[in-house]
């Protein structure tokens, strides 16, 4: 960890850029070298600002299990990942390629133990998602329940750094859609954020897949508003940055929430 957290971020970034340029990032799963850079360079900031203030490593939430978890893991060494999965499966084939990366000397040297994964359910259905957000229960049913799991109280007492959603699968009206994730997401940084104020740092959210509807409509409608509270009151919305590739049709959107002053 140390010689990690030793070396500079702009010498860490190029490390990164390096395995992800050309045909590198194909190995870690769906997005582009461009898009695996912005979030890895979120969370080296986050972790240089977070160091150089006397603070420990950087807190990530990842929403999806995949091929890129040890990449995520790799990048926040020295700080906590935490990964939310709905698919035994995947949570079984991850749990192996993270170790399969440690033992066979590869570059990202992560290591088993450091996959910290919860299993969870969605009781949500994709097609019902504009039926959710309009109901009374809208709270109740948005609200990821972690109560029966291995979670414990990390995901909601953890002020969160960095939040990427890239799961449970949202390519068909009968999955269980990213509704929930996304919802859980805003609420989290409400209350770091804004009410508790346990995140001086902020928080930057990243979502994946954001030119489907659920995405756009629930990333749109729930962080957006989150800019109101930065500014005093005013309503302002608060517009993602967009990255988009060649040669990929999924968008990755990302909003940069800071805390207020």
């Amino acid at each position: 960890h140390s010689n990690v957290n030793r070396q500079s971020p702009l010498v860490f970034k190029q490390g990164v850029y390096r395995m992800l340029q050309g045909a590198g990032a194909a190995q870690f799963g769906q997005m582009s070298g461009e898009q695996y850079m912005a979030i890895a360079d979120a969370i080296i900031d986050v972790t240089h600002a977070k160091r150089a203030a006397g603070e420990g490593g950087a807190n990530v939430l990842v929403f999806g299990v995949g091929y890129d978890s040890k990449l995520w893991l790799h990048v926040n060494r020295g700080g906590r990942t935490l990964f939310i999965e709905d698919n035994k499966e995947w949570i079984q084939k991850v749990h192996q390629d993270v170790a399969h990366t440690h033992t066979t000397g590869r570059p990202l040297a992560v290591g088993a133990s450091a996959f910290d994964v919860c299993a969870v359910s969605y009781p949500t259905v994709m097609s019902d998602y504009a039926a959710y957000i309009q109901s009374d229960r809208y709270d109740a049913l948005l609200t990821l329940d972690v109560t029966n799991t291995t979670c414990g109280d990390a995901l909601y007492s953890t002020p969160w750094d960095v939040i990427v959603i890239d799961g449970p699968e949202g390519f068909r009206w009968e999955a269980a859609g990213r509704m929930q994730p996304i919802y859980t997401a805003a609420k989290l940084i409400h209350h770091h954020v804004f009410t508790a104020r346990t995140a001086p740092f902020g928080c930057h959210i990243f979502v994946h897949d954001y030119e489907r509807t659920v995405e756009n409509t629930y990333s749109n409608m729930l962080f957006g508003s989150l800019g109101t509270h930065s500014s005093g009151g005013e309503r302002t919305t608060l517009a993602p940055v967009q990255i988009r590739s060649e040669g990929k049709s999924q968008t990755l959107a990302m909003w940069r929430v800071l805390p207020p002053n």
